[in-house]
């Protein structure tokens, strides 16, 4: 239950929509399923039998090279998306001079946003 005042209190600061959604989806589901496990160790502990998907949820996930665990780097990579999707007012043409720092902007930022096919490795 931890996780979830974690995630409720992230709610309670966070200002874009986008995201604001993807936690309380978030939520839903671990408290759905924190309220499964509850169940079935009321119950005895008898849970389902493991075979098929039981077997695979039982697994432990494991955790990338950053040491983050995936649904925390879904969430970064949701965060991200959703603040590169919301589109700013300003133009490259409203920025006067500085042509050597938008070029290494526009090949640091924009460009592995829009082409991502050719910034893997």
């Amino acid at each position: 239950m931890n996780a979830l005042e974690y995630f409720r209190t992230h709610l309670k600061y966070e200002k874009n929509p986008k995201i604001k959604e993807a936690i309380t989806q978030k939520c839903m589901e671990n408290l759905k399923r924190v309220e499964e496990i509850r169940t079935i160790l009321d119950n005895g502990g008898s849970g389902p039998s493991p075979s098929g998907d039981a077997t695979i949820a039982s697994q432990p996930k494991t955790k990338s090279k950053g040491g983050v665990g995936k649904d925390e780097e879904d969430l970064e990579q949701a965060k991200l998306r959703a603040s590169l999707d919301n589109q700013p007012n300003m133009k490259w043409s409203d920025v006067a001079g500085l042509e050597s720092a938008k070029q290494a902007l526009q090949e640091a930022v924009i460009l592995p946003f829009k082409f991502p096919q050719f910034f893997t490795g």
